[in-house]
């Protein structure tokens, strides 16, 4: 009995004990409570950036007694955070750091610094693999690097990024050997036509292990205008004058152990030049200006320029190699430039189009390859309405001598210039005078290209002393007479008097010259009278062999010569409306194409540019109907050219063929009784021949 008590009342202790019962208040959150002064301090160094910078990078101690040290001070503000301060070769290493800092090496060699207080102070010591050389490198972090080792040599050098480099070499006691500090020497004369300008790079190396010093003098009256180089240098006139006997200047580097770079540029006077040292290997570049010319003296050892390691601004630089105390001189000669051009045209494309309301539209592309102009100047008896370089629209801007100016970049250009000009209209006749831009230099290329429309029949076009107008080859005169002859054969069958047949013949074939209605109608007519004057002959005639081949050979020979007509005809047919033909041939520089679609446009090939606010609008040149076609090459516009056009219009073409067709109407209508007649008496002689009438009967 004396469990059961503590058992029963367990699971009563247990539910009050427990955190998680149902319906308990939730526990109120953590408080921390701060001074005020501490909070202000907290919210201070939250608000500071987070820097941490060393202000002095000290060494100490001695390479003999194996005590070498480095010691850190510098500040930190804010959150403090690591900064790499320092890396080293592998033989290098730091140990032993006591101060308010932490130095922790990283992986790719660096050493961190952790500052522990605002401002900090920390010191390690150094240990190398020689006993005779310390060699670090202290990132942007640090901002001075000293050295207080007794028996070591101080050599820094520091870079743009804000690196410095330093080396620490253990300085030997007693008396030792001093070797001579050696050069290697290129020099740099730049004739100019308002000064000579040099350059000197002196390549030094002190193969000692401290400081030494090194004279530089200058012995060709130079005035240097920079000096640049990571030793320190003073400056002695009166040595350099001394020395050269005349106004001169004197340098002492103080050059430390190891390479050094030495660069002096400035002005030099006078026509010679003196080394201004005594260097191992001394090279000189000479190069000048495009408008100079130097003679140099003869003596002189000359080599090639790239030999000389001195790279070049000008064309036509010499090398020379120079002995020790040799005196260079020379001559400058200044040359006369001629006039040029400063740009070439390697194609010229023209196009215009002759609208029907008596305008021609133009367009010009240029493709220039500009070696210097700095702008175009386009004299123009058009009217420009349109200019884009490179594809992009520019102003319309004219200079003080009227001409249409465009400002050109370097290298190749491609410009494009439309432009309008008037026509003369004439009644049913129109003529244009398109006059081309005016260029400075030769085309190599031209391609000008005359579009006209459905309204517009070319007659005569000339450019460059070649002309294309209506040209009737042998064949279409042959086949023109022949027709005549035979027209004129037939109405003689009909019985016509020969003033009438020829008259009517002559009308035939000038209408069926510009008709393939009509000479449709006169080869079936020509036709009609040869078949019945032809059939009672052939019926009668007795056949042999060479009669047969040669009624063929004629036949075969008429027939082609009428097929031809009739096919160059057709040919030339544009398309024109009604039953009309189209103008003359023209020759092969004239080319006539039929376009289905009459709203055709040309491609346009050039980039959109950008859309600027008042710059003129971009028109698109229709195909047209036909076109004309000029190639030159080399094609020179400085003097106004013009290409001449005869323009006849379609109604006017339409009347002369309709009052041609009259004519022969007319023509026919006179002679419609004596045609009628004489087809009837052919007629009757055919069936007569085919079938003779019967005899009468004998008494």
């Amino acid at each position: 009995m004396r469990f059961v008590l503590p058992l029963f009342f367990l699971p009563v202790l247990f539910s009050v004990l427990s955190p998680a019962r149902v319906g308990a208040e939730p526990t109120a959150p953590a408080q921390v409570t701060l001074p005020l002064p501490e909070y202000e301090r907290l919210h201070r160094e939250s608000e500071r950036p987070a820097i941490t910078v060393v202000d002095v990078m000290r060494l100490s101690g001695s390479f003999k007694d194996h005590s070498l040290a480095l010691s850190l001070s510098g500040r930190a503000s804010g959150q403090m955070p690591a900064q790499p301060v320092l890396t080293s070769p592998p033989g290098v290493r730091v140990y032993g750091c006591e101060g308010d800092a932490l130095l922790t090496r990283g992986k790719d060699g660096f050493f961190e610094l952790v500052p522990l207080k605002p401002l900090f102070t920390l010191r390690c010591r150094l240990a190398t693999t020689g006993s005779d050389r310390l060699q670090l490198e202290a990132t942007a972090a640090v901002l001075w690097v000293e050295s207080q080792i007794s028996d070591g040599e101080y050599v820094g050098s520091d870079d743009p990024s804000g690196k410095r480099s330093f080396t620490v070499v253990r300085v030997q006691g007693g008396p030792a050997e001093v070797v001579a500090p050696t050069a290697a020497a290129r020099y740099r004369i730049s004739l100019l036509p308002e000064e000579t300008r040099f350059r000197y790079q002196l390549d030094v190396h002190n193969p000692n292990r401290s400081h030494q010093v090194f004279p530089l003098n200058l012995l060709s009256g130079e005035h240097v205008q920079q000096v640049d180089s990571q030793a320190s240098y003073d400056i002695d006139t009166k040595k350099g004058a001394a020395a050269s006997g005349e106004h001169g200047v004197g340098y002492r580097f103080d050059l430390p152990p190891g390479e050094t770079s030495v660069v002096l540029t400035g002005t030099l006077k006078g026509g010679t030049f003196r080394p201004p040292l005594q260097a191992s290997v001394q090279y000189l570049l000479m190069e000048s200006h495009p408008l100079l010319r130097p003679q140099v003296g003869a003596d002189a050892k000359r080599i090639a320029a790239s030999e000389t390691g001195i790279a070049a601004e000008y064309r036509g630089a010499q090398g020379f190699l120079l002995d020790r105390d040799e005196t260079l001189s020379w001559t400058v000669t200044r040359l006369q430039a001629l006039r040029t051009t400063s740009f070439a045209v390697s194609g010229v494309q023209h196009t215009f189009f002759l609208s029907a309301d008596g305008k021609a539209l133009g367009e010009s592309r240029l493709s220039l390859d500009n070696q210097g102009a700095p702008d175009l100047s386009l004299p123009m008896r058009a009217e420009p309405t349109f200019a884009s370089l490179q594809g992009d629209p520019t102003l319309l801007t004219k200079n003080e001598a009227g001409n249409l100016w465009l400002p050109l970049s370097q290298g190749k250009q491609e410009v494009l210039v439309q432009h309008r000009q008037a026509m003369q209209r004439l009644p049913g006749l129109t003529t244009a005078t398109l006059w081309l831009p005016q260029l400075q230099a030769p085309a190599t290329t031209a391609h000008i290209e005359l579009r006209y429309p459905r309204e517009w029949i070319p007659l005569y076009v000339e450019f460059a002393s070649e002309s294309i107008g209506p040209d009737v080859s042998l064949a279409d005169a042959l086949c023109i007479l022949l027709l005549f002859f035979v027209t004129e054969r037939m109405l003689a069958l009909l019985g016509l008097l020969p003033a009438r047949r020829r008259i009517l013949a002559g009308a035939a074939c000038t209408a069926a010259a510009v008709s393939s209605m009509i000479l449709t109608g006169v080869l079936l007519g020509d036709g009609a009278v040869l078949l019945v004057w032809l059939v009672p002959h052939v019926r009668r005639m007795k056949w042999t062999a060479g009669r047969v081949i040669g009624l063929l050979l004629m036949a075969g020979t008429l027939f082609v010569v009428l097929l031809g007509l009739t096919f160059s005809r057709g040919s030339s047919k544009s398309g024109y409306d009604g039953e009309m033909a189209s103008a003359p041939m023209l020759r092969k520089a004239v080319r006539m194409e039929n376009n289905n679609n009459d709203q055709q446009q040309a491609p346009v090939g050039e980039k959109t540019g950008q859309a600027l606010q008042g710059l003129p609008a971009r028109y698109d040149l229709p195909m047209g109907h036909s076109q004309t076609h000029f190639y030159r090459e080399m094609l020179a516009t400085e003097s106004p050219r013009a290409v001449r056009v005869l323009l006849l219009s379609q109604r006017t073409y339409g009347a002369a063929v309709a009052l041609l067709s009259l004519i022969l109407l007319a023509l026919l209508l006179v002679s419609g009784r004596d045609l009628l007649r004489g087809w009837k008496l052919l007629m009757r002689g055919a069936r007569e021949r085919i079938q003779p009438p019967p005899l009468p009967p004998v008494p």
